[in-house]
């Protein structure tokens, strides 16, 4: 029974119908979400509404966002910020749930839209056509891709005559797409086919109109559910089988065994189970229904949405109410507490208690951020600096891109590879084991295989990490402790003496999937050994963010227990009698390729200590190297030693950084640490395991973007750990001479997705710059960004540029740039008229606008894609128009190499201050994507370096500290943790410059020891203030020499020294000639900076010069001055040839004589434009009128790339 526990109308007129009701939390699986804190409906006013699910009050309304709205879906599961609604209009429409702003349409062939489905993880949305009474005996289903959606991706016509009323999309074979329709039919389309004929995968004949159909999660099969209340169940038929319509089991009219009567005016809730004994064994779970007495009395009941966190329900229906029902608890049960019991809980509080006295007097240099915000994306298990062992637990919610989330979605496996902090899918993961006390009576099958079967909730507060070691307890009382070396995980695995489940004795049971997270697997082999219970196998796989497939192997042995009993599984059935299984695709004889499978070991009782050690290899050679890398790295069963080398590892690592912190909280101090921590973890040494070369050279894998790493990443190895970096530089060299470009994204030996342009060649400069030398062919490395910049590839979204064509014929990337030499682009624009009358203008002018191949312009306004306008309208949207991942805004403020001349422009340094503050108050800037980093220190340029520290700490620690939401959007593998590495230590690098901004400390001392000189540089803070009242420079020394310039460079920290700054509570004159501001290039540049990086070609003892004999300098000064100089500033993230039109604000140029040009001789091929258009203010957008805006799609061959820029298409970012 359950009880109503509130009701309300949300605000809806008289008369209204409310259709759908959803919760917007982030889904775990098919059938649970995330806790729920908003729920949204549609009804039949066409509006939206947002609802506390608390209260059942209203916290924000769209109005109108259809013409008779029919569908509300989540768009992608999670992270789930926007939703989806459709109509009779035709319009598909994405709402962000935070802004609650439009940012994506979609326009249907066909107006009437009677269903929807939406995964934008997947870039998939697909509509299903209501057919009218007097219309044609067909109704399509649709199907977009939601990086290209100017016309469908697959149009199906022939094979529903009535009106779609379902779609759903397979919960793990993501091309499979379930329709219902009217017609009685039930159709499995293939969608990555494209003709209709050879897509269309299974039929079933339900015999009567159908009003709902899905599938049944975790299972393959399939429910209908008929207009007249009849229910049966189906099989999805296999690819192996002949196409043939599965046996159904028919449930017949529900109403009659359910005792149903309309007149009763209730609602229950009956759960529908498979038993054992065969397929499609589903039965009615009376006893476990629940009844909504009453309901929404005479009124139809439209929609439902249980809440299991709450134990909530939420009806809507035809009355127009919204109501909240609680399941009522038994008062029946009682609790039987024994003393054995009751023991067990005091033995777990004490365990507890001692372990949290241990955290509290952890090194500080220890402390680390566990995955706490599920959108950081942190991998938190044990790993060594850059190792490619990454062990930690698997969980099956929606944030698991890291593996793990501290939220409480339970844990089905722990494997042995990952990535960190990156968005979109998640990826690796491959080949889990999981462990069962035992199997209840003693039977194989009745143990757990599939991972929704055997998933365990994590005990609270069990989960204790630290660098190159991780440790949970399952509620099934078996700990988990795991550490690595290079290649291989080891698992220290302590079971219960008494299992927790009935009718099991303790005979330990390990399984191990042929999965990986994502569940990409395509093939895969196994074979366990009887005799020794080592597990061996393989498997192809597909990467997260890229093309193409890899292939892993795993050699897994056991120690502490004798083998009782070995065999294979599949689905949920155990064998003992076979002892291989090979997953081909298309054979018959083997297992399909999307069965769950694996091998299994049971034990004896353990010998010691109720613990049994697994050891898992990882190679992506074979495996037989999988088991050598196993055997040669970890030789005996010491868990512990092999803990302590880990530890000592990151020790070595950190101990180049030693603080004086002045005092300052905890807080700041586990921030730091776990930034330098985080900067680590990624890109991952795959040294000897390249299978596709071995040319001598290290090998470096997952760099998950280059894009992301090389702001902050690079530049803070660098500093700390330069023979790291030089082995990173290395290998992208050697991945240059095997593949024909520089990598920007690589993960899993797999060619990433190209975001923003070759963003390697900035690496590659900086390293250059600031002495990573050892090794390195410099000859060689100019040739690879040279042909960056000159030769664009067949498919540049995996590498190089796209546009170089209209580069270097018209000196700027057009808006409508038909690319005819390469795969990567072919585009089409709609051209329209919108009107946009809002708000007031806030002030400024002059802004980034799109050019046309005819020198005309378009119109973007200034602060789309930012939080105040359509925030993510330019990340996975394929009209997300010129920019990539941030607005013109912050893009207006983006020429690193000139920021003198981009300052003039704007009309002088007051005029840029004031511009710079509105970004930074307003809003407009998130700091939770890299892009934005280098605007905290633009001040420095203006010879306002006071701004520069007032902005570190606006942000820090109001971002970036230790709680739930310390870490803004995804870690993005270490960028977001490099970044605040750096800010806090008070110089902040230009990248790809020799340049640092100097900015206090956070901390009373800073001191890094350098690992190529010995030299050891120190910042010093005079009059230090741990409330940070005082964070203004007054004056500087250096090596106790007056010292005013607000930058240094690379040489500070080769050679040594003691930087000491006075601080006080105001800004001083420290700093802010125009002598002291850091280079810019062009002829308003800083003529003393320039001065004093070219010293650098003079003075021994600094950057280059300690190996200069080695270079010829002639060689050397080319190098610096044409890659650091025009290669480095006129790569495609964001060209600066700086047009300025003298004309009204709110005009838009037609004619290239009207325009007056600033050209900069070295910044003059790219062709992004500056030009006079206003910005809306906060709380929305500009006050013009905007004609011809230009609304763009990108063909199938995109692949998600999107614009940046003069329309540089770029590829949608795994960030934040």
């Amino acid at each position: 029974m359950a009880s109503q526990i509130s009701s309300s109308d949300v605000g809806l007129p008289p008369n209204s119908y409310i259709y759908r009701i959803i919760s917007t939390a982030p889904r775990l699986d098919p059938l649970s979400y995330s806790k729920t804190d908003q729920l949204a409906i549609i009804s039949s006013d066409d509006s939206l509404r947002y609802i506390d699910p608390a209260t059942l009050n209203v916290n924000g309304v769209v109005k109108t966002v259809n013409n008779s709205v029919t569908c509300l879906e989540r768009a992608n599961d999670a992270p789930s910020n926007v939703i989806a609604t459709a109509g009779r209009d035709g319009l598909i429409r994405f709402w962000d749930n935070r802004s609650r702003q439009k940012v994506l349409e979609i326009q249907s062939p066909n107006k009437l839209v009677s269903s929807l489905v939406c995964d934008a993880q997947k870039n998939f949305v697909a509509a299903g056509i209501e057919n009218p009474d007097d219309g044609p005996h067909e109704s399509p289903v649709y199907v977009w891709d939601q990086r290209n959606t100017s016309a469908p991706l697959r149009s199906f016509f022939e094979s529903h005559t009535d009106t779609v009323t379902s779609l759903q999309l397979h919960p793990t074979l993501p091309t499979l797409l379930l329709s219902s329709s009217t017609d009685g039919l039930v159709n499995i389309f293939d969608t990555s086919q494209s003709e209709e004929e050879d897509a269309l995968y299974q039929v079933i004949n339900h015999g009567s109109a159908i009003a709902h159909a899905g599938f049944m999660y975790p299972s393959t099969d399939i429910f209908a559910l008929g207009t007249d209340e009849t229910m049966s169940f189906y099989a999805l038929q296999s690819q192996e089988e002949e196409e043939e319509e599965p046996t159904p089991k028919a449930f017949g009219d529900v109403r009659e065994p359910l005792g149903w009567k309309h007149s009763e005016r209730r609602l229950d809730l009956v759960p529908v189970c498979k038993g054992v004994g065969g397929p499609l064994q589903y039965e009615y779970d009376i006893a476990k229904s629940v009844r909504l007495s009453s309901a929404h009395g005479e009124e139809v009941v439209r929609d439902l949405f249980t809440d299991t966190h709450s134990q909530t329900t939420y009806t809507v229906g035809e009355d127009g109410h919204v109501r909240a029902w609680k399941t009522e608890a038994s008062t029946d049960e009682t609790m039987v507490v024994d003393e054995e019991a009751d023991t067990r809980k005091k033995d777990k509080k004490d365990r507890k208690e001692k372990r949290k006295e241990k955290k509290e007097k952890k090194d500080k240099k220890s402390q680390m951020h566990e995955a706490k915000r599920p959108t950081s994306h942190v991998f938190p298990g044990a790993t060594l600096p850059f190792g490619m062992a990454k062990a930690g637990a698997d969980t099956s919610g929606g944030e698991n891109q890291g593996g793990f989330a501290s939220d409480t979605s339970p844990i089905y496996g722990f494997s042995h590879m990952h990535d960190s902090g990156t968005g979109g899918s998640a990826s690796l993961g491959n080949f889990p084991i999981f462990a069962q006390a035992g199997c209840p009576n003693d039977d194989i099958n009745a143990c757990k295989y599939a991972q929704w079967q055997r998933a365990q909730p994590r005990q609270e507060g069990s989960v204790n990490a630290r660098p190159g070691y991780f440790d949970i307890t399952l509620t099934s009382n078996i700990r988990t402790e795991m550490t690595v070396t290079n290649h291989t995980a080891l698992c220290r695995l302590t079971f219960p003496a008494t299992p927790v489940t009935a009718n099991t004795t303790l005979n330990p049971h390990i399984l191990v999937e042929l999965a990986d997270l994502p569940r990409t697997r395509s093939e895969a082999n196994i074979t366990v050994y009887p005799d020794s219970g080592r597990i061996t196998g393989g498997g192809r796989f597909s990467p997260s963010f890229g093309s193409g497939t890899y292939q892993s192997y795993f050699c897994l042995d056991f120690h502490g227990a004798k083998v009782k009993d070995v065999g294979v599984w599949s689905n949920s059935r155990a064998s003992k009698q076979a002892q291989s299984l090979k997953i081909k695709p298309g054979d018959e004889r083997q297992t399909p390729s999307d069965t769950p499978a694996g091998g299994w070991v049971q034990f004896e009782k353990p010998e010691a200590a109720n613990q049994i050690l697994a050891r898992v290899g990882m190679s992506f050679i074979s495996e037989a190297q999988a088991c050598s890398n196993a055997e040669r790295e970890i030789a005996t069963g010491d868990f512990d030693s092999v803990v302590a080398v880990a530890e000592a590892a990151w020790k070595s690592k950190f101990s180049v950084i030693t603080l004086k912190d002045g005092g300052v909280s905890e807080v700041l101090l586990k921030a730091f640490w776990s930034g330098v921590y985080r900067s680590m973890i990624s890109p991952q040494d795959y040294t000897g395991e390249n299978p596709f070369w071995e040319d001598g050279e290290p090998y470096y894998d997952s760099f998950y973007c280059i894009w992301d790493s090389f702001r902050s990443i690079h530049p803070l190895l660098t500093i700390l750990d330069p023979h790291s970096q030089t082995l990173m530089v290395r290998s992208l060299l050697s991945i240059y001479k095997h593949t024909g470009y520089l990598p920007d994204c690589r993960m899993s030996h797999c060619k990433g997705f190209t975001q923003g342009g070759s963003n390697a060649d900035i690496v590659i400069v900086d390293a250059y710059l600031k002495n990573i030398s050892a090794g390195i062919d410099w000859t060689f490395a100019y040739e690879a960004i040279v042909k960056d910049a000159e030769i664009e590839p067949p498919d540049w979204n995996l590498e190089g540029r796209g546009g170089l064509a209209s580069w270097k014929s018209l000196g700027y990337i057009p808006t409508e740039n038909l690319d005819t030499d390469g795969t990567g682009l072919e585009t089409r624009s709609i051209s329209r008229t919108v009107d946009v009358v809002n708000g007031q203008d806030t002030g400024f002018e002059g802004f980034l606008q799109p050019r046309y191949m005819n020198g005309t312009f378009g119109y973007q306004d200034p602060i789309f894609c930012s939080p105040l306008l359509n925030f993510t309208g330019c990340y996975l949207n394929p009209s997300g128009r010129e920019t990539y991942e941030g607005p013109i805004w912050m893009y207006s403020f983006y020429a690193p190499g000139d920021m003198a001349s981009l300052i003039t422009t704007l009309g002088g340094t007051d005029t840029f201050v004031k511009r710079l503050d509105w970004l930074h108050e307003s809003g407009v800037l998130y700091v939770g994507d890299e892009q934005s980093f280098l605007n905290l220190f633009l001040y420095h340029y203006a010879g306002r370096p006071g701004k520069s520290a007032q902005r570190a700490h606006q942000y820090i620690p109001s971002l970036f500290n230790d709680t739930i939401s310390g870490i803004p959007g995804n870690d993005d593998s270490g960028a977001m943790g490099s970044f605040e590495a750096l800010v806090m230590m008070g110089l902040y690098p230009n990248a790809g410059q020799d340049v640092y901004f100097i900015t206090p400390p956070f901390f009373e001392e800073v001191n890094i020891l350098n690992q190529q000189t010995g030299k050891t540089a120190t910042v010093r803070n005079i009059n230090f203030d741990p409330a940070f009242e005082s964070i203004y420079v007054q004056s500087a020394t250096l090596n106790g020499q007056p010292y005013t310039k607000n930058w240094l460079t690379h040489g500070f920290f080769l050679g040594g020294g003691v930087l000491e700054l006075t601080l006080g509570p105001q800004e001083s004159d420290w700093g802010t000639r125009p002598e002291d501001v850091p280079p810019s290039l062009g002829p308003f540049g800083n003529v003393t900076g320039m001065n004093e990086l070219d010293r650098r070609w003079t003075e021994s003892g600094h950057g280059r010069n300690i190996e200069h004999d080695q270079y010829d300098n002639e060689l050397e000064r080319s190098f610096c001055i044409s890659v650091y100089f025009s290669l480095l500033f006129l790569r495609s993230v964001l060209p600066y040839f700086i047009m300025i039109k003298n004309v009204d604000t709110h005009a838009k140029p037609t004619k290239a004589a009207e325009i007056k040009q600033l050209w900069y001789p070295m910044l003059v091929t790219q062709g992004v434009i500056l030009q006079p258009v206003s910005t809306g203010p906060k709380a929305g957008r500009s006050n013009v009128r905007i004609a011809d805006s230009q609304h763009h799609s990108v063909s199938n061959n995109d692949s998600g790339r999107h614009r940046i820029g003069a329309n540089t298409r770029v590829a949608i970012n795994q960030g934040s």
